[in-house]
């Protein structure tokens, strides 16, 4: 008999298993393979032709990454979009949609960043920007993780120019800032840093690019005598016009140049006239020895943005480093986790490249530098580098000659100069008079001021105003009794139109509504609100304003006094004074018992709040207002809050006693818009009248002396200023006990 011996068979289940298994492994390997030799493509959106050679630091940032194993083997590509030969937003579009690109250094202007970011936040891809500089982006995008850049705000550009002239023994300083995205920021910052160093800035204005009026522009800046006018102007040939107009003017005044002029067409256009000028342009930190690598490598010296395009790209290799530790995690906390490292970074060349590298793809995290410093970030917000070093440069023997370097250095506080608040502290409330703002017992009279103001210069002599208002006669020198307070009005103004204008018309509907909210009736406010915002069209959702994002519409429901075309000084003027017309039927009831409280928030300009349409509300008006106001007995006591530029100058001459006037900003500074709404792309919140209307919810009991007190420490870029005009008995007075009937 012959036995066959059966082979013993393997279950099914496990062959099957066995064959995944091997496929499985056969794929990762192949995967393995492939994504090794699959590039990191980077993109570039940024001006390639013409302007600043921005290649050179990128080509060599990626050649040296690549000499040294690339980025976990991977070499890296530049998938560059030349954004000076063609359409931004379209280049933008390519890379959006290329899913092989996911971190993209650029864009070059501030106004592309508005347009871009809130796209890549939605596609949660990586921005990082070697050259937008705009101080609005840190407020806009800080905390949202997908935009950064590696150089400060021009703000920190501010803080050195007026440093250096500070120890140069200026006193006296004007402005001229281009009005573009590019001039803003020194427009907004300027008044700040002057007043902080102790600077007289006697002079602040805009001027449009290649503008024929720049000559009386700069003429008019002359007229204060200033030791420097500072030109912050992105266009050499009008910086040559500047410079043709002071020394045609013989006036000894010097001209101080910001990074934007910084151009050999400049020495070209005005050969030895242009020997003496001075200015600064971000520069590499001195220590790294990047310049002199740099000029060795390419046989001139670099360019002022070479060193935060060679970190730009640094920061984009290391986060695609961190991703390649920690495929899961999102890019936003791959490069928040890259600029939170520690310990001493090795520095910006090759060694230091390949060393942070391996650190970095074995999930570590070091601390990192690159040619322009220390690669630390703002501890709460991102976006911004705490540390910029600038050149001060002189032009001599026909060329720009470096005379020192300067840090502009936030990290002492860990928060970038983009969010500066002051840091000398708040003054008493000065009053434009002589008399004590101790209450009076009751029973007693007030006496009225007498028909000058504080600079001396007696009211007969001002001149009436030029927007239709008619003149309104003076203080009498009688007196009123002061009363108990019997009632409470309110006025509320939001003069500006547009969709740019969002938020001043949501400022208003805060106030209105904070005010309904203390239990004030709607016949004792009077709303004043162009009111367009609602139904334009760019307006994503269709009758709805908000303050804070995803926030309740506090246009629902609110009653407007006065929209559209009858919203205007004139109209203002007899509300106030209680003068019923035609076109003016809903104005002030009050009387002698009556708190009033008055709230105005939109544009300015020394001496004027803008009206949507060319109407001015001036220094005078509001002086010969609330004269008529107090002769008149319209009031008891009277509060007028301002949230417009240069809001102190507004109040420069009042004279009418029993006033507070709280502002967010000083006669030389420039205030500031503080929510950005990334999903309706808009401003839609104020820095004073938010930081004010939250100190007041927060703070049920808070007084108007620590409200001024808590809003002067607490609001970014500006100095709240608090005035009063004597006789004042609210100041120790809780603000919403003021606020309601």
């Amino acid at each position: 008999m012959i036995r066959i011996e059966q082979k013993k068979r393997w279950p099914k289940f496990l062959l099957i298993a066995v064959v995944i298994l091997i496929i499985a492994a056969g794929a990762v390997a192949g995967y393995t393979i492939l994504h090794a030799r699959t590039p990191v493509r980077i993109g570039v959106l940024l001006p390639i032709t013409g302007g600043v050679d921005i290649k050179e630091p990128l080509e060599w940032a990626k050649d040296t990454i690549n000499q040294q194993g690339g980025i976990g083997g991977r070499q890296v590509e530049l998938v560059y979009m030349d954004t000076g030969t063609g359409n931004t937003t379209q280049m933008a579009e390519e890379l959006l949609n290329d899913d092989s690109v996911q971190i993209v250094i650029g864009p070059r202007n501030s106004d592309d960043v508005f347009t871009l970011a809130p796209e890549f936040i939605k596609k949660k891809k990586l921005l990082i920007s070697p050259m937008a500089t705009a101080g609005s982006i840190t407020l806009a995008f800080g905390n949202q993780g997908y935009f950064w850049r590696t150089t400060q705000s021009d703000a920190a550009q501010v803080q050195v120019i007026v440093n250096i002239l500070n120890k140069q023994g200026a006193h006296r300083v004007a402005l001229l800032a281009e009005n573009s995205a590019y001039g803003e920021t020194f427009y907004n910052w300027m008044g700040f840093f002057t007043i902080e160093n102790g600077l007289d800035l006697v002079s602040i204005q805009q001027f449009d690019q290649n503008s024929s009026s720049l000559d009386a522009d700069v003429a008019d800046a002359l007229k204060s005598d200033p030791d420097y006018i500072i030109a912050a102007c992105d266009n050499p040939s009008d910086a040559a016009t500047i410079k043709r107009a002071i020394d045609k003017s013989g006036k000894p005044a010097k001209l101080f140049l910001t990074d934007g002029a910084v151009s050999p067409a400049l020495i070209s256009s005005l050969g030895s006239e242009a020997e003496g000028i001075e200015g600064t342009a971000p520069t590499a930190d001195p220590s790294t020895n990047f310049p002199a690598a740099y000029e060795e490598k390419f046989g001139h010296a670099p360019t002022g943005f070479a060193a935060p395009a060679y970190d730009a790209l640094l920061l984009a290799a290391y986060t695609s480093a961190r991703q390649e530790a920690n495929p899961t995690e999102s890019l936003a906390a791959s490069i928040h986790d890259v600029v939170s490292g520690n310990g001493t970074s090795p520095g910006w060349d090759a060694q230091a490249i390949h060393e942070n590298l391996l650190l970095i793809e074995s999930g570590q995290t070091p601390g990192i530098s690159g040619a322009s410093g220390p690669l630390i970030f703002d501890r709460d917000v991102g976006v911004d580098p705490l540390v910029t070093y600038y050149s001060h440069w002189v032009i001599r023997d026909g060329d720009f000659q470096t005379v020192g370097v300067f840090s502009a250095n936030a990290s002492a506080n860990g928060v970038s100069i983009a969010r500066s608040r002051p840091t000398i502290p708040p003054p008493n409330p000065p009053s434009n008079s002589g008399i004590s703002s101790v209450p009076p017992a009751a029973g007693e009279y007030l006496p009225l001021l007498s028909n000058a103001s504080t600079n001396g210069v007696s009211i007969s002599q001002i001149s009436p105003s030029d927007n239709g208002m008619s003149p309104v006669s003076q203080v009498t020198g009688k007196n009123i009794p002061f009363l108990t307070k019997t009632d409470f009005e309110a006025v509320i103004i939001a003069p500006t139109n547009g969709w740019i204008n969002y938020r001043h018309q949501a400022d208003g509907l805060t106030l209105y509504t904070l005010l309904r909210d203390n239990g004030v009736p709607d016949d004792h406010i009077i709303l004043m609100l162009y009111d367009d915002i609602p139904a334009l069209p760019e307006n994503p959702i269709p009758g709805n304003v908000h303050h804070v994002p995803e926030g309740s519409n506090i246009r629902l429901g609110a009653n407007v006094a006065y929209t559209g075309s009858q919203v205007t000084a004139a109209t203002l003027n007899n509300v106030l004074t209680g003068t019923k017309t035609d076109l003016t039927p809903v104005v002030l009831d009050s009387n002698a018992s009556t708190d009033v409280f008055i709230y105005i928030v939109g544009h300015g300009d020394p001496g004027t709040i803008d009206f949507w349409n060319g109407n001015l509300f001036t220094t005078d008006n509001i002086t010969r207002i609330t004269d008529t106001m107090s002769r008149e007995q319209k009031y008891r006591q009277l509060v007028f809050m301002d949230d417009t530029c240069f809001g102190e100058s507004i109040a420069a001459n009042l004279t009418a006693p029993g006033i507070i006037y709280l502002t967010g900003a000083s006669s030389t500074e420039p205030s500031f818009a503080a929510t950005y709404d990334i999903d309706i792309k808009q401003w839609i919140s104020d820095e004073f009248t938010l930081e004010a209307v939250d100190l007041i919810q927060e703070n049920p009991d808070i007084t108007f002396q620590e409200l001024y007190t808590e809003a002067y420490t607490n609001v970014t870029g500006s100095h709240v200023q608090l005035i009063t005009t004597g006789n004042v008995s609210t100041l120790h007075e809780p603000v919403l006990e003021f606020l309601k009937p």
